[in-house]
């Protein structure tokens, strides 16, 4: 392990989206990947690497790489970049996976008028009545604002 200044550097083992790629003369290029965990790590890749980063870049929808090597890493252990890769693999992600609100849709308009029908008109707003059995919003501002005498 070596450190520099709080820098580190380890072995590093990561997943991610290629998201840029830059193409240099003669020493292959340069590369970003956005990570699993949302955070985007730079690195170097020979002319052997090129093909494999510049095709991970063009079909970044569905096509992961998989990197292993050294990495450097800041004194809170973020990855900072990637110094060495000495393996890549690739893998595939669901690109036909429908965005949440159109799955909800779809499961939505699966279910009968008739079962929509006994759905409360008032579930948003009175949804605790409706869970624990407590007073309907309602009937809870009526009683605050027009309390019983006696």
């Amino acid at each position: 392990m070596v450190v520099h200044h709080g820098r580190y550097e380890d072995e590093v083992d990561v997943s991610g989206e290629i998201r840029a790629a830059e193409l240099k003369a003669r020493v292959g290029g340069s590369f970003v990947i956005r990570l699993e965990n949302g955070d985007s790590v730079n690195s170097l890749f020979s002319n052997e690497q090129e093909s494999i980063i510049t095709e991970a870049l063009h079909q970044h929808r569905r096509l992961r790489l998989r990197i292993r090597g050294v990495g450097e890493f800041d004194p809170t252990r973020r990855l900072r970049r990637i110094v060495r890769i000495d393996r890549i693999e690739e893998f595939s992600v669901n690109s036909d996976r429908l965005p949440i609100w159109e799955e909800i849709a779809e499961i939505s308009a699966a279910i009968p008028d008739e079962e929509w029908s006994k759905v409360p008109t008032d579930l948003a707003e009175n949804l605790e009545h409706y869970l624990y059995g407590s007073r309907k919003e309602h009937e809870a501002y009526r009683l605050r604002q027009f309390p019983r005498n006696g």
